[in-house]
This record gives structure tokens, sequence and C-alpha cells, in this order.
């Protein structure tokens, strides 16, 4: 970058030769001399010159061959001008140099015009190694007021990998953005443009829960209505903290689903409270952790002890779940209810976890439907087992595994006169040392080897004592 190279290009060869001495003697390094046009080009590609000190009358038009050249690879280039030529000078601002220098010579015409020009040779070439590899897109457009639009004319290497290739040459502001909704984004063109004050932008743009774009825009306004929009594209890091935030979500409502299942199974097995209380504080918590994602969502309770209804129910019932308690006529329902699809109004939509979740809950009312009606049938046999035993004439005592008295029937009573509140949780073996061995006799229950309890039946007047 710091090697001063020129290549002179200029019809007379004395003069070239006078430029390439005066060159030499500045510092520069001459990588060739010509007078052709067509030997220029082709030089050119041989040396890659920083500078091209071109005669503005060769061939005619040397504009033509600066743009020929430019086609070929970055160029700057010092135009050599005939004083009074005010049509070359004209044209030759057309392809942007950076200097003239008008005949005849003088002896400081070269040093004063290349001193500036490497100089701002240095500084272009530094702005377009910026421009070029800088992380940020810009993308340069111009206004064309008879299209009504604005039309792209150059773009650097980022917007080149971020957009992709181009529809067109030169695409229209529309035919750019097409893949998103530029209505905003082209409305603050317009303000930038009618304004003449620069301005800046946040575009986000998601396709149903996918983030699509997430943009800075900066946009300067330059001279004849063109726009530099200057991007910083965060998506793919906007991604990446959306789903971070999102699997914290995931995790926190998790955990609340789990707390909410252990707070029912804990409501669901108080036997204190009556059931259908049980049941609806069971169902109003599993609501309460649905109702931050569906807030119009209910449960639906049907079974043998009556219909229980919590939230809107009212709705599209969504995850019906069938169970059968024992000795039902008919099979119970718990149900889900939700408000309609956007999309199938015969149906709500439901994550997986929301329906584990959601499922799990109706197993637990299921299983405490199921436990309470066995344990109600369980009660009946033992109060029926109860009035058949007290129906008996036979005195009976009961004690279980450890031997403890467990129940004692009326007879025993009657007969003995010993009354049930005095042998209760009583060692059985004391009871009998109080009566007469040949009046009592002790059976296991169950298999002899692994009896569930012991029986003793009295079969002669025993005589009262008071069991210590």
């Amino acid at each position: 970058m710091n090697r001063k190279t020129l290549m002179i290009v200029v019809q007379e060869a004395l003069q070239a030769e006078e430029l390439a001495r005066q060159a030499h003697a500045l510092g520069w390094t001459v990588t060739g001399i010509t007078t052709e046009g067509s030997a220029a080009k082709e030089l050119f590609r041989q040396t890659a010159p920083k500078l091209i000190l071109l005669d503005i009358d060769l061939d005619g038009d040397g504009v033509v061959l600066a743009r020929e050249i430019r086609d070929l690879g970055e160029a700057a280039f010092i135009f050599l001008l005939s004083e009074g030529d005010g049509a070359g000078l004209e044209r030759a601002t057309s392809v942007d140099p950076l200097g003239f220098i008008v005949s005849p010579l003088g002896p400081l015409s070269l040093q004063a015009v290349l001193l500036p020009a490497w100089r701002h040779y240095r500084a272009l070439l530094r702005f377009r190694l910026l421009h070029r590899y800088a992380p940020s897109g810009v993308l340069l457009f111009r206004h064309v007021a008879d299209e009504g639009t604005y039309r792209l004319i150059h773009r650097n290497g980022a917007a080149e990998v971020l957009d992709g290739p181009l529809p067109s040459e030169t695409p229209t502001f529309e035919e750019y953005f097409r893949d998103i909704d530029h209505r905003e984004l082209r409305q603050l063109f317009d303000d930038v443009l009618l304004r003449g004050e620069n301005r800046s932008c946040t575009v986000i743009l998601r396709r149903r829960s996918h983030l699509f774009c997430w943009r800075h825009y900066s946009l300067l306004l330059f001279p004849e209505g063109e726009i530099t929009a200057v991007f910083r594209d965060d998506t793919a890091a906007q991604r990446q903290k959306e789903e971070a935030q999102r699997r914290i979500h995931d995790l926190t409502a998790a955990i609340g689903r789990q707390e909410a299942l252990a707070s029912a199974a804990t409501v669901l097995l108080d036997g204190k409270t009556p059931l259908e209380k049980r049941l609806r504080l069971c169902l109003e918590g599993l609501l309460a952790v649905l109702r931050r994602e569906r807030p119009e969502a209910g449960f639906l309770l049907r079974w043998t002890g009556g219909d229980l209804a919590v939230g809107e129910t009212a709705k599209t019932v969504a995850l019906p779940f069938h169970f059968r308690t024992p000795n039902s006529s008919a099979a119970e329902l718990i149900a889900f209810c939700s408000p309609q699809g956007d999309e199938d109004p015969s149906c709500c939509t439901l994550s997986y976890d929301q329906t584990e979740f959601i499922r799990r809950g109706m197993a637990l009312i299921a299983g405490t439907l199921r436990h309470e009606e066995e344990q109600r049938r369980a009660s009946d046999a033992i109060a029926l087992l109860e009035s058949a035993l007290n129906d008996l004439a036979l005195p009976i005592v009961l004690a279980d595994r450890e031997g403890m008295i467990c129940y004692v029937n009326d007879s025993f009573e009657v007969c003995t006169g010993l009354f049930k509140e005095e042998l209760h949780l009583l060692p059985l073996q004391a009871l009998a040392q109080r009566m007469s061995p040949s009046a009592t006799t002790e059976r296991p229950l169950g298999r002899p080897e692994n009896p569930l309890g012991h029986r003793l039946e009295i079969t002669d007047d025993g005589e009262r004592g008071a069991p210590s």
C-alpha cells in the first residue's frame, strides 16, 4: 500500500519521458509508459499501478479509455489537460479523477498534483477496504423520480453475503426487499429524502413463531438523492437469545407443572376434606397453570357423583379422558375445554408438554375417584360383616396380626358382661387368661402359617373379670 507506482499514458513520447523523469525524482516508481490505448490496458493488467496519468485526448477521448481500464480492476486517474480545455474537464469528472495536470508543464506541475492525489488515494483505499470487509452491510440507493422509487447502485461484501444474489443488475427498492414487509422501511426512506435528516430504525420480521429478520438500519442522505443504508444484522444473535429465553421459560413452566401436580396429589389425598371440594381445588390448581397461556380454558368432570365444571366449559372439548370406577353403570369423563382453533374450528392446539400435564392431572383425579369408590365399597362390606357377626348367637372376639383385639360382637358382651370399649386394643391372650380355658377357643384367621388375625370363641359362660 505504501509503494507509490505510476503508469503514464500520453500521446507525445517526449512529454511522457519528461513526466517519468519528474515522477522518479519525486520518489515514484513508473511501471510503464505508452502512447496507445490498447497497450495501456495490457500494461495495466501486467503492472497494476496505484495511479494512472492519462492524457484526456488519447485516441480521441481518454475518458472512454479510463472507463475500460476501470472495468479491468481498481484504478485511480490523474488527467493531463490542455490549457483552456473546459469540455475535457467536464468529461473527466464522470470517472472521479484524483486530480488534473494542465500543459504546458511547469517545474512543479507534477509535484503539485501527485502529493495530494497520493494522500487522497490512500484515504480512498482505506475507505474501500473498510467498506468491503466491514461486518455491517452497506446499501447505496439512488432516488429515481421518474419511476417513483429507489434503485440499488452499490452494496458491499457483507450485504452480498447476508442478502444473496441480486434479482437484477440495479434492482428497485421493492425488488431488493421483496422477501420482507418493507412498507415501514420505504416510508422511512421517503422521510429521509423529504426532510433531509438521517434516520435509523429496527426491522423485525417473524413468520409464525420463527424469527426471520432482526436488523438495525441507519439511513444517511447524500447529494443527488442518494441514500446509504448501513445495517447490522442481529438475526442469528437474537435467535440464540430467544432460544435461551424459551428454554428458561419451558424449564420454569415444567417446574410449575410438576409443582401443580404435586399440590393436586396432596389435595386429593386429604381424606378429611369432602370429595367434591377436593376435586374442585385440584381442577382449579391445574387450571391456574394452564391459564397462563390459555386464559379461557376450563375443565368438565362427569362421574357417578355428579357433574363439576371449573372455568370456561362452553368451548370446544379437547382431550376427553374416559374412565370407569368400580361398580359404575356408565363411563365417567374428564374433559379439558379450550377456545376453538384459528385454522380448524373443531379443535384446539396443545403442545406436548401441555397435553402430558393435562393427562397426568386427569389420571390423578380418575385414580382418586376409583380409590374413593373402592374405599366406599370396602366400608360397606365391613359394615355388612359387622352386622352379620352381631347377629350371631356365638360370642366372637377378633384380633389383628399382633394379637390386639379389634372387634367384639354383641353376643360376647351379653355372654361375658364385658363391653367393647373395655376390650379395644387389649391383647387377645390376656382376655383368654381371664376366662376359663375350657370355655374359650382361639382360632387363626387365614392361613395358619401366615394368619391375618385371630378369633376367640366362647363355648361356655365365662366369669367376668377385669382384664389388665
